[in-house]
């Protein structure tokens, strides 16, 4: 087997049960369905999320040599740990197994920056994904690379998608690639590194720093190879390479573009949504406001 040249990042958790999203919602600007379904409830469900991605790899008709690594935010479940690091030196028809284990910190930005500071040196290209966020599909390597050097400038590209909002602002500072699933370099992140010293994420493993960690990982992981003169490009969404794993154990995939009628729906829910949330505040009734819009979009999701 030739040595290989690709890394594909795997951010994994033992964190159980994880928030229950029945279906893919669409969020973000423009509108795509990548608020992905998520259903968690026991060891044995990451368990089988982490044998999926290796099973994928060993299925998907693609002949390029390509790496795994599985980098475990440690929360102190000894028996996943020593189950997951079982699979350490493993191979796959095109590659091999890795499995290393940090500090939760930071969640998945977390572990992406802890798997570029460690092998930057040793891959020219880097893909990075969640463990219940599959990427895999014919010759879904070629045409990532291909289509990354296809963009002159291209800093990163996207499996799922840009967003130019997030909950609470939108525009060119939190421009970003939805989730930082994708594909870029070592080039790039070379230049990220000598400029920042390392790739952004939150400080924080809590669940309740869910914000901090979307705003300091999720969207300044690629927003600051933007912020240095690259574009953030996006592979083609009507040949999909990502898989969400509840919405392929259920097979109800859906596409990542919605219908004019579910996107006007989606800009309503938020026209509305932010109506109510001027008027509130005009009232005086803020709190009023947090307590009854969970309410309101799930009723218009």
């Amino acid at each position: 087997m030739q040595s290989s040249n690709l890394l594909k990042v795997i951010a994994v958790s033992a964190s159980y049960p994880r928030t229950f999203r029945k279906n893919t919602r669409i969020t973000g600007t423009p509108p795509l369905f990548t608020l992905h379904s998520q259903k968690v409830d026991s060891i044995q469900d990451i368990k089988n999320m982490v044998l999926g991605h290796i099973g994928h790899e060993d299925v998907a008709k693609e002949d390029m040599c390509r790496d795994l690594l599985f980098v475990n935010n440690d929360v102190g479940n000894q028996e996943f740990n020593s189950w997951l690091k079982n699979l350490d030196g493993q191979s796959f028809e095109f590659g091999n197994v890795m499995v290393f284990d940090r500090e939760n910190q930071g969640w998945s930005y977390g572990a992406y920056s802890w798997a570029v500071s460690n092998f930057l040196n040793q891959y020219e290209y880097f893909i990075f994904t969640e463990d219940d966020v599959y990427v895999y599909g014919d010759n879904y390597l070629k045409k990532s690379i291909d289509t990354f050097h296809s963009y002159e400038n291209c800093g990163f590209l996207s499996f799922q998608g840009t967003s130019l909002s997030t909950f609470s602002s939108s525009g060119p500072d939190v421009f970003h690639a939805r989730g930082g699933v994708g594909l870029t370099s070592q080039k790039i992140l070379k230049k990220i590194i000598s400029v920042y010293g390392q790739m952004p994420y939150c400080k924080s493993g809590a669940r309740n720093d869910y914000l901090s960690i979307i705003r300091e990982g999720e969207v300044a992981f690629t927003n600051i190879i933007f912020r240095q003169g690259y574009s953030l490009n996006v592979l083609d969404l009507k040949n999909r390479i990502v898989h969400y794993d509840y919405d392929v154990r259920r097979g109800c995939e859906v596409d990542f573009i919605p219908s004019t009628v579910r996107e006007c729906m989606y800009k309503l829910k938020h026209l509305l949504i932010k109506s109510l949330y001027f008027f509130l505040v005009f009232l005086g009734l803020q709190k009023t406001y947090r307590a009854i819009k969970s309410t309101v979009k799930n009723f218009l999701s």
